[in-house]
């Protein structure tokens, strides 16, 4: 007989979190970094498929235009 785990996540949401969209940057592209970083948005190196990419993290209105904005991206 299998036995049924049920798991419990205790998530607290913050109502200051705002949803981001992934600029991809070329990784020799530091004028698109400066410029991010001058405007208040978080530079980060994601790993995908082992390999390393720049993003810019901005923040969006909604989630929805996050996750519209991402996907286009995504087709890239």
């Amino acid at each position: 007989m299998a036995q049924k785990i049920i798991a419990s996540t205790n998530a607290t949401i913050n109502p200051d979190r705002r949803p981001l969209i992934y600029y991809p940057i070329d990784n020799d592209d530091c004028e698109s970094v400066s410029f991010y970083e001058n405007n208040g948005c978080v530079i980060r190196t994601i790993t995908l498929n082992g390999k390393p990419h720049l993003f810019a993290l901005v923040p969006a209105e909604t989630q929805k235009q996050a996750d519209r904005i991402n996907r286009e991206f995504g087709i890239l």
